[in-house]
């Protein structure tokens, strides 16, 4: 075998192993996933001051729970002003932490009912 090709098999070999190792331990690992509320939420720190106070506030420090949080989790992501998703973004990616968008596999809303329709889909 030439040295070259050596060489890359022992590269290709090294970072198989690291990624097989790192994707061994990840499974291995419980993830904490955080759910926020619905932007348009009412009640408590639901809706627009819970997304506010943890994303856009300069003043309120990040809350310690947030540190053991991998994911954070959202549904209804067109009602967030997109000045709070930039920032939102923003914090996420310096904290290191995954977003998740949750939906429906299909809406219901505004559709025929099952077996009524979908056929132009095809």
């Amino acid at each position: 075998m030439p040295s070259c090709a050596r060489h890359s098999a022992a590269i290709f070999a090294a970072i198989f192993f690291v990624l097989t190792q790192n994707m061994m331990a990840d499974a291995a690992a419980p993830q904490i996933w955080f759910k926020m509320a619905n932007y348009k939420g009412t009640q408590g720190v639901d809706g627009p001051q819970g997304w506010r106070k943890l994303f856009s506030d300069p003043n309120a420090s990040w809350p310690g729970f947030m540190d053991h949080v991998q994911v954070v989790a959202a549904a209804g992501i067109m009602q967030v002003p997109v000045d709070v998703l930039a920032k939102m973004f923003v914090k996420l990616k310096q904290k290191h932490i995954a977003f998740a968008i949750e939906s429906l596999a299909q809406s219901w809303v505004n559709q025929p009912a099952c077996g009524q329709g979908g056929r132009e889909l095809l």
